[in-house]
């Protein structure tokens, strides 16, 4: 094959493909016949040294773990091997139409909802994406269709939860109008829900994209924002749902844009903007322009976007009434995984 795979060029010392060291367990010197004192003993000293911000571990695991007492050793590193595809799509509500607002925020934030929701509850409320573009202007002081924040966004959520569409449907030309007061009243149903960041600040665009990959693999979602390039509205592209790596001689910024990444596959193939390389890995994406684009509304992102910084403000939640072992942790990994990708 003549075509040179973009991702092979990258540094040999970060290998995205294999196994990865997660977190490492210090100073563990006795054996634990007390599960709930080994939990809290790991708790105490893995998460202050885990790069990973979320729980990724579940509570099965947890019970599992057996440590032995080596008195030579002080220290016991711990690995997991992430799987080389996840998809969460299964869980996710259908896909919406944004139109021809900017509020794409919103719908990625209440399709993260919503998935949360139809994962642990079997269903989930249709919720409206109107009210939450209206607040997050209204918090972030602004008006007219200028989109918003995805950590405003998120912080609204917190705040306010958000109500049904039949409470406050999507009508475009409402787009500035106030919700009635009693769209506000469902915070009570959101006053447990956390949410987190990934991409803290210093992180490298290489473990950030460890890091998506493992949250993704315990079975959350995240919601993310990333730069358009004109190449994505090229037919063929629109057709697949594929975001190629831009064309730095070529491409043109159309604008910022907000998503949902799904899932992932180590053996995707994205042919780039130039029509010369392919990136290898990507993050099956969710988006807000109805179904007519890409497979179903769902699209892929090549890692390298990733790698190069085009993305950024990379979130996802949490909520104790979600939180089930069965449901997310270490082998949450979602349903049928996306076959193995080939060049087009």
């Amino acid at each position: 094959m003549n075509n040179k795979v973009k991702s092979e060029n990258q540094k040999s010392e970060f290998n995205i493909y294999n196994k990865q060291e997660v977190f490492e367990i210090e100073h563990i010197v006795t054996d634990y016949s007390n599960l709930s004192s080994l939990e809290t003993q790991v708790e105490k000293e893995l998460f202050p040294t885990l790069d990973l911000h979320i729980p990724i571990i579940n509570n099965n695991f947890l019970k599992k773990l057996k440590i032995s007492n080596q008195q030579n050793s002080t220290n016991k590193k711990l690995f997991f091997l992430l799987p080389s595809a996840v998809d969460l799509s299964f869980w996710c509500s259908p896909v919406r139409d944004q139109g021809s607002l900017n509020s794409c925020t919103s719908f990625a934030a209440i399709a993260l909802l919503e998935y949360f929701e139809n994962r642990s509850f079997g269903k989930s409320t249709d919720a409206s994406p109107l009210f939450l573009y209206k607040a997050a202007r209204n918090k972030m002081n602004v008006e007219g269709d200028v989109g918003a924040s995805i950590r405003e966004t998120m912080k609204v959520l917190a705040l306010f939860g958000v109500p049904p569409e039949e409470s406050w449907p999507y009508e475009e030309n409402k787009v500035d109008e106030e919700p009635p007061p009693y769209c506000y009243a469902y915070a009570q149903n959101y006053k447990t829900l956390k949410y987190f960041l990934l991409d803290y600040a210093g992180i490298t665009t290489e473990s950030l994209l460890f890091q998506i990959k493992a949250v993704l693999a315990a079975g959350f979602p995240c919601i993310f924002g990333l730069t358009i390039y004109t190449s994505v509205y090229e037919t063929t592209n629109y057709r697949k749902g594929y975001i190629p790596y831009p064309d730095a001689n070529k491409d043109k910024v159309v604008g910022g844009h907000t998503a949902v990444v799904v899932g992932y596959d180590d053996h995707k193939f994205i042919r780039c903007a130039d029509r010369q390389h392919y990136c290898r890995g990507a993050f099956l994406i969710r988006n807000s322009w109805g179904t007519e684009w890409g497979m179903q509304g769902y699209g892929w992102l090549p890692y390298d976007y990733v790698l190069a910084g085009l993305t950024a403000a990379w979130w996802s939640l949490l909520k104790a009434e979600w939180f089930d072992e069965s449901n997310f942790g270490q082998s949450a990994r979602g349903g049928e995984p996306p076959q193995p990708g080939k060049p087009d």
